[in-house]
């Protein structure tokens, strides 16, 4: 059975490093990015591995900074105004568990994308 959270619009390589920045206070230059797994054609899918450091980031996330942290992600330039605290609360949740439940079977997160 594939576990999965359906993240449309939260690109990896930007997006949920920029998370993670914020949920550890780690500069965003010094994480490291994912790895791209592979690709099909430009418009894609692509399959990207995400590195261990953004799922323990998650994973360590406490559920009760998570409002205060959605509050900070959506205030980057890279949602542009675009979503709300709200709006992003629920995939933080989600993508929250699904890192714990990797962790927990010592497994690596994913992230396949399409345009």
């Amino acid at each position: 059975m594939l576990d999965a959270v359906a993240g449309k619009g939260f690109e990896p390589e930007v997006m949920m490093v920029t998370l993670q920045s914020l949920l550890t206070g780690v500069p965003y230059e010094e994480l490291p990015n994912g790895e791209l797994l592979a690709m099909e054609g430009e418009d894609g899918p692509w399959i990207v591995q995400l590195s261990e450091e953004l799922r323990d980031a998650l994973a360590d996330a406490q559920p009760s900074r998570l409002a205060v942290v959605a509050e900070q992600w959506v205030r980057t330039e890279e949602f542009g105004g675009q979503a709300t605290a709200t709006e992003v609360l629920p995939f933080l949740d989600e993508v929250t568990a699904l890192a714990r439940r990797a962790r927990q079977a010592d497994e690596r997160l994913y992230c396949w994308m399409c345009l």
